[in-house]
């Protein structure tokens, strides 16, 4: 299930007031999924992985696959089977009973951020 709110002041959006700070919204949503949606059998999204852990998650689901002579490797379809796997390879992997490890992200420091040279060759 998906609800929108849109709480409206007398003349302005006012959501974020109802939303809250990101741990109130994380709490809410929680106690939702808990006293509602899991009940009825539904589970959570995954967490959004990071690039670097989705390219290895999906190495692993590739290999997996690969490894254990699953017909599907010989398909003329395998191809778009693999493409799939590397946009999205969560679901591949908890159909495969594969663990999915997430790395935190690397938070640098205002200071770091400001003194940084830049991406790409061109930067001076």
């Amino acid at each position: 299930m998906h609800v929108i709110l849109s709480c409206v002041d007398s003349n302005k959006l006012i959501g974020s007031l109802l939303k809250g700070n990101k741990n109130k919204y994380k709490e809410r949503s929680d106690d939702f999924f808990h006293t509602v949606a899991q009940k009825y059998g539904l589970s959570r999204p995954s967490e959004k992985l990071l690039k670097a852990d989705r390219v290895r998650l999906a190495k692993q689901v590739i290999s997996e696959v690969e490894n254990s002579a699953d017909p599907v490797t010989k398909s003329l379809h395998y191809q778009l089977i693999r493409n799939r796997i590397e946009m999205d390879p969560v679901p591949f992997a908890a159909n495969l009973g594969i663990e999915i490890k997430t790395a935190p992200k690397k938070m640098r420091t205002v200071a770091q951020i400001f003194t940084s040279k830049g991406k790409g060759a061109n930067w001076q």
